[in-house]
């Protein structure tokens, strides 16, 4: 049925087939199996939730404490380059065909490393569009209508507009960096320079100006071990709750089962 609402009457279940268990005993097995498995999603879900806002507080209480404790710079004292990207024609199959260039995308920011990509542009492409070649180990951020999506590049690659790629000094972590512009501090100073127009943008004059901590190497480890190891013990969480998941998926193909038909009007 179409409308405004999607839904289903009780018309349209009418002549459906649905199967449960002949046994009781059987029947009772599977609802408790099921019932476990719930219940340690349930579970795994809230301690999964708990680790990411200690992992949030960590990052803040940290972040703020380097701000306050240490001599600030600025935002574009701790990369070499930091530029959007560019798309090449899309009219244009030689940019794209059979292209070997990793060309990223919002979409493709949705982990902290970044090991592939789901589209790529030729050489060609690269040369007639501003896109450019982004180095391994660089922060890769949208900046521009879904704004602060981050990952680290594990692999050199080129970005559309609205994606900065910021090639960072030797002296900093990319880590460091991933953690510092996750950080609710950094967030509210992009909110504070945002341009607000047909589309939202932060662009990377302003960016450049945010007050950052400088901090040693030593020290930036500091802050990046403890988060990498809660990072490591969410990415379990987040695999175990994908298995558990999929054990409600499971088909019962050893049991015998009676076959109903619902009857037209419901019953």
């Amino acid at each position: 049925m179409r409308s405004g609402q999607p839904g289903i009457n009780a018309k349209e279940y009418a002549g459906y087939n649905f199967m449960i268990p002949r046994n009781h005993d059987e029947q009772d097995k599977i609802s408790n199996f099921l019932r476990l498995i719930d219940s340690k999603i349930s579970l795994s879900e809230e301690k999964l939730e708990n680790l990411k806002l200690f992992k949030k507080g960590l990052t803040d209480l940290t972040i703020n404490k380097m701000i306050s404790e240490t001599k600030l710079i600025t935002f574009a004292d701790i990369y070499i380059k930091a530029s959007e990207g560019g798309t090449p024609s899309t009219s244009l199959p030689e940019y794209y065909a059979e292209g070997s260039i990793p060309f990223i995308k919002v979409d493709d920011l949705e982990n902290k490393y970044l090991y592939k990509s789901k589209d790529f542009i030729t050489e060609l492409g690269l040369s007639k569009s501003s896109a450019w070649i982004v180095p391994e180990n660089s922060i890769i951020y949208s900046n521009g209508a879904t704004i602060g999506n981050i990952s680290i590049s594990k692999l050199p690659i080129s970005t559309k507009q609205g994606i900065l790629g910021i090639e960072l000094k030797d002296s900093i972590l990319p880590e460091f960096v991933y953690y510092l512009m996750s950080s609710t501090y950094f967030k509210k100073e992009v909110h504070r320079i945002t341009t607000r127009g047909t589309m939202k943008t932060v662009y990377i004059k302003d960016m450049s100006k945010i007050s950052v901590p400088n901090v040693s190497f030593e020290d930036q480890k500091k802050l990046v071990n403890p988060l990498n190891s809660i990072d490591e013990k969410i990415e379990g969480f987040e695999k175990k709750l994908e298995i558990l998941k999929q054990f409600n998926l499971l088909p019962f193909d050893n049991l015998k089962y009676n076959v109903y038909i619902i009857k037209k009007g419901g019953n």
